[in-house]
């Protein structure tokens, strides 16, 4: 299992089926859970972020700084993404997620 795996692990994000392929990502990118998931599962299922963008709805700039893990962009975007991806985002107290 690699750090991003656990780190999903920890957030409660899964998908419904394994990641088979992980997109380049600089270190700024990684450090954010919700885009590293949202650019794994992009790749696991072949889309360019442009085709992404187009498919969700939203420019591909927002898609890119999605991506890149920007503060800037709305979390209702992120989550729309995430819901077109079947991503699913559940609640964990931090303490209970590190005692697993």
């Amino acid at each position: 299992m690699t750090d991003n795996d656990e780190m999903l692990e920890i957030l409660g994000i899964s998908n419904t089926t394994p990641q088979q392929k992980r997109p380049r990502m600089r270190s700024k990118e990684s450090v954010n859970p919700l885009s590293a998931a949202i650019a794994t599962e992009r790749v696991r299922l072949g889309y360019t972020q442009k085709e992404l963008s187009e498919r969700v709805g939203i420019g591909f700039e927002t898609m890119r700084r999605i991506e890149q893990g920007n503060q800037k962009v709305q979390i209702g975007l992120y989550f729309k993404v995430m819901e077109f991806l079947g991503l699913v985002v559940s609640s964990t107290r931090k303490s209970e997620a590190y005692s697993k």
